[in-house]
């Protein structure tokens, strides 16, 4: 009678010990805003929760010792009444007496350990990771009140962990933190995507949202050799004459050179004077003040200072100190929503033709981080370029001519057209799946 007593303790034991574990790991996963959510709704059963994660240290902190003292008392407690009973069943096999006590003894704690893991352990670790919020309902208040009930114990052995934590200068912490990092919230964008809890067009706008700060002036400007600016001297006519013809808006002013940016003239300036007076005023006459930003500034930053000054377009600085380009509120806004067109833009050819199978007709002007997006094809970086233009001289190591030919990694580049000494059209085969891009849900899945 005392086996099967002793046998029923240890199902209980295991029963205590999965509820410590369903404890922790439910704890461990809920989302505190949920929780929030459900208390001001008027859950019974969510405050009892939110109570638990307040003092979230502390909990699991109870729950490792219930977990250790279930699972020593498991051990003692089953051992020996499993053991006998095993011992009974393998007599009749005709074994000798000591072969038969090894082998129940074995078998015991084979099959005791492999019990309470399973039962113990992996079944409700399991289900608190499926249903944290549930499953903390159900068992948080029992913990909670095992907690209570040894908290001496329990706060002695907290406190000699934090004073080892302190030891290595760490400082330790009652709750988690619910602050993100902008990698693990673009993590959690794609996860829901794919899981289907947030729609597939707001979760693309809110990952390159969220990737803006890695991106600079310099990865989105207007490079000087394309930037079309006016002099000063210039009469207002000829700003009109500028927008006709390329489809801007905004021009910078320059001086003596485009290293001498004084201003920023705008369409509608040189249209609010009569045209009898558009070629008599000069250009300086109604510029106004230049946004002067560093190559090296994020796109985030850039976004905030353009807002705060009320500009449209900014003068990007090279470490010289010389006019590296312009950088636009459109240009910003585009690596969020994609290519923007308004009334004054003009018909531009496209910055990328598809052709036969892997094979594509692309600008120079193109970023590598680009053509990866669009196209899926890896292109090497390196900060000695920033297009595909760019990556062309640098492995030819002299400027470009029409008919040139570069090989990287699995992709072939030929220079088609050359716009002065600037390369304007790529014909680019990809040559092996070396330099194919993987989708995201691919990377995510080699990383498991």
């Amino acid at each position: 009678m005392m086996t099967w007593i002793l046998l029923g303790v240890g199902l209980l034991l295991t029963a205590g010990t999965a509820i410590f574990v369903a404890s922790e790991f439910s704890l461990v996963a809920l989302d505190k805003h949920t929780v929030e959510k459900a208390v001001g709704r008027g859950d019974k059963g969510a405050k009892g929760v939110m109570n638990a994660l307040t003092h979230l240290s502390t909990n699991l902190s109870g729950a490792q010792v219930g977990i250790t003292i279930t699972t020593l008392i498991f051990g003692f407690a089953v051992k020996d009444p499993l053991t006998n009973v095993l011992s009974s069943l393998l007599s009749f096999t005709g074994l000798e007496a000591s072969i038969v006590s090894t082998t129940a003894l074995a078998l015991a704690m084979v099959l005791s350990y492999g019990f309470s893991v399973v039962f113990g352990e992996l079944i409700p670790k399991n289900l608190a990771i499926a249903a944290p919020f549930e499953t903390a309902k159900i068992v948080a208040p029992m913990q909670h009140g095992f907690t209570i009930a040894l908290k001496p114990l329990i706060m002695m052995f907290n406190a000699t962990a934090n004073f080892f934590l302190r030891l290595l200068g760490v400082e330790p912490q009652e709750e988690l933190s619910a602050a993100r990092s902008p990698a693990e919230l673009d993590s959690l964008v794609r996860h829901s995507a794919q899981a289907g809890t947030l729609d597939e067009g707001t979760a693309v706008l809110l990952s390159r949202t969220l990737q803006l700060a890695d991106r600079t002036a310099a990865d989105v400007m207007t490079h000087r050799g394309a930037m079309i600016s006016i002099d000063m001297s210039e009469p207002a006519s000829e700003v009109l004459a500028l927008t006709a013809d390329s489809g801007k808006s905004r021009f910078p002013v320059t001086d003596e050179s485009e290293d001498d940016v004084v201003g920023i003239v705008q369409a509608r300036q040189a249209i609010k004077l009569p045209p009898s007076e558009r070629s008599r005023t000069r250009v300086e006459e109604i510029m106004s003040e230049v946004v002067r930003v560093p190559e090296t500034v994020g796109l985030d930053s850039l976004l905030e200072d353009l807002r705060a000054q009320g500009a449209q377009l900014a003068v990007v600085i090279d470490e010289y100190g010389g006019t590296a380009g312009i950088v636009t509120l459109e240009d910003v806004i585009e690596e969020i929503v994609g290519e923007v067109s308004d009334e004054h833009d003009t018909d531009e050819p496209e910055r990328f033709a598809q052709g036969g199978v892997d094979e594509w007709t692309v600008s120079g002007l193109m970023r590598p981080d680009e053509i990866r997006r669009d196209m899926g094809v890896i292109i090497p970086e390196s900060p000695d370029y920033e297009t595909l233009g760019g990556l062309i001289m640098d492995r030819l190591e002299r400027l470009p001519e029409v008919g040139d030919v570069v090989e990287v990694p699995g992709v072939r580049f030929e220079v088609v057209d050359l716009d002065g000494r600037r390369v304007d059209t790529v014909d680019m085969k990809l040559l092996s799946d070396e330099a194919r891009a993987r989708t995201e849900h691919e990377e995510e899945g080699s990383n498991e």
